[in-house]
Formats: C-alpha cells, structure tokens, sequence
C-alpha cells in the first residue's frame, strides 16, 4: 500500500465528483506525471476513470477487470 485515505461514509466531501472516481484520483495524487500502473478493484474502474488516469497531469495507467453491466460511477 502506498497511500491511505479514510471512507467517511455520505459526509465525505467529493466536490460533486463521484465517490469511487474521488478516492481514485486523491490516493493517486502522489504518484502524478509519473507514468506508473495502478492496480484498481472492479468496484472503482469505469472507462471514463482510464481515460481520465491517462491523461494530464495524471499520467497513469491501471489494470484489472471492467464489468460489462457496470454502470458508470452513478
């Protein structure tokens, strides 16, 4: 594990970012422009979520299994 971020339930303050997409993105603030691969759990991955790691400044990429039938972060 490289970072922790605790889960405050539905006080937690995602600034009208999706849940799974915000613990995303703030536990890989870190490793920004780094080009590094992230190993990601169904439950948080979406196709919108890669694109938006491979792009600046996140520079990442992540691996693991999309669902099929997942809808995105609703």
């Amino acid at each position: 594990m490289f970072d922790a971020a605790p889960y405050l339930g539905k006080s937690t303050n995602t600034n009208n970012m999706p849940l799974r997409e915000y613990y995303v993105k703030t536990l890989c603030e870190t490793i920004l422009g780094s080009n590094r691969n992230v190993t990601i759990d169904n439950w948080f991955k979406s196709v919108k979520l890669a694109d938006d790691l491979l792009a600046t400044p996140y520079k990442l990429t992540m691996i693991g299994t999309i669902r099929k039938n997942k809808d995105k972060f609703l």
